[in-house]
């Protein structure tokens, strides 16, 4: 049913909590947005409306652990201005949102989830029909990839990783059974090239950011630079998974979860030798039949930055805000990330913990 789409983290939201139109019973309200709310194991989606103004695209908070003003409800913001194809009727198919699953909220505990329409015209932001819902999922399994230790918390805010929507609690044992690599030490390395094409350079690589995925990772690309010469011949490596995967196991280190980078005669099976596809054909000819693209297994998602109210963002490296963020009264995060056209489909078994069991090596060789 449902795609993953962004949103933005923001933890208490307490000023929205006088504005929420739940009123007594018996009590007069105003009108207010109009519209749904439907939570399940792969993701969450509805629409909302203005009526007031029904050709307007509003956002909808949606709130994790409890209701608007709760002080342990973390929340995110979405934009209701998407189309949706399935599920709905009439003008709401315009107006539809979606969003990804908190990686930190898949753990098989039963949670509500609230969601309110918020009103542009001065009426009461009104709950819509089906909230509260209840999101109650197990964590997803993890059968490839690579850890990458993230240095220290100024790397984590570089990158704006949140330990409320990116990061997955796992067993010491899951994290010990991924081969180490290159530890990730700087913030984002985003050049763009002659053609507008988006990519970043990370580990004596230059790897594709698909237009999609870009919000996923919150990278700008107003913020990347033409590539010098040295980066234009550096190998080309796997492309960025669709939605950043962060793991914490009971230490405090985090690390991210990522594709294996193939080197020049590069042993690793996932490599395969220059000049042949994944099933050992030449790459000219035949069908790769073996799996999908790198990090297209579909499992396109976005993510959503900010802090969690109820505890889950500390440990690992500290709060895990991202520096620069504006704080609330309730010292959570206050930060917002449009989702109009960045929304993808994934599930959260798919959420890119399960890449593609062999990868293609062409472009991945030393052009200089």
């Amino acid at each position: 049913m449902r795609r993953g789409g962004d949103g933005r983290a923001r933890a208490g939201l307490p000023l929205l909590a006088g504005l929420v139109g739940v009123l007594g019973s018996g009590t007069a309200r105003a009108a207010g947005p109009v519209g749904s709310l439907v939570v399940d194991c792969t993701g969450i989606e509805g629409w909302a409306q203005e009526p007031d103004m029904p050709d307007a695209i509003i956002d909808v908070h949606l709130y994790f652990g409890g209701p608007a003003g709760d002080p342990a409800a973390t929340a995110l913001v979405v934009t209701a201005g998407e189309v949706l194809d399935a599920g709905c009727m009439g003008a709401e198919c315009m107006h539809g949102y979606r969003s990804g699953l908190p990686m930190s909220l898949l753990d098989g505990v039963d949670r509500p989830v609230h969601a309110y329409g918020i009103d542009l015209t001065g009426d009461p932001n009104l709950e819509l029909t089906g909230s509260p819902a209840v999101l109650s999922c197990p964590p997803p399994p993890i059968v490839s990839g690579e850890r990458r230790h993230i240095a220290s918390p100024e790397i984590l805010g570089a990158w704006s990783f949140s330990v409320f929507f990116d990061l997955l609690r796992v067993p010491d044992t899951t994290i010990a059974g991924l081969p180490p690599a290159a530890s990730v030490d700087l913030g984002p390395q985003l050049r763009v090239d002659d053609g507008g094409g988006l990519w970043l350079v990370d580990q004596g690589f230059r790897r594709a950011v698909a237009p999609e995925v870009a919000p996923a990772w919150r990278l700008d690309p107003a913020t990347a630079v033409p590539p010098s010469p040295e980066e234009l011949a550096l190998p080309e490596g796997t492309p960025l998974r669709p939605r950043p995967v962060l793991l914490q196991g009971t230490m405090p280190e985090v690390y991210l979860l990522d594709d294996h980078q193939c080197g020049v005669d590069d042993p690793h099976p996932d490599c395969a030798p220059a000049g042949e596809d994944e099933t050992g054909g030449d790459e000219t000819g035949g069908d790769e039949t073996t799996g999908a693209e790198p990090g297209t297994s579909g499992d396109d998602g976005s993510g959503s930055d900010g802090d969690t109210g109820d505890g889950a963002s500390t440990g690992a490296l500290g709060p895990g805000l991202p520096p620069g963020q504006d704080e609330d009264e309730a010292g959570g995060c206050s930060c917002r990330v449009d989702g109009r056209g960045a929304a993808a489909t994934w599930g959260p078994w798919a959420l890119v913990l399960v890449a593609a069991s062999r990868r293609r090596a062409r472009g991945r060789r030393s052009t200089g």
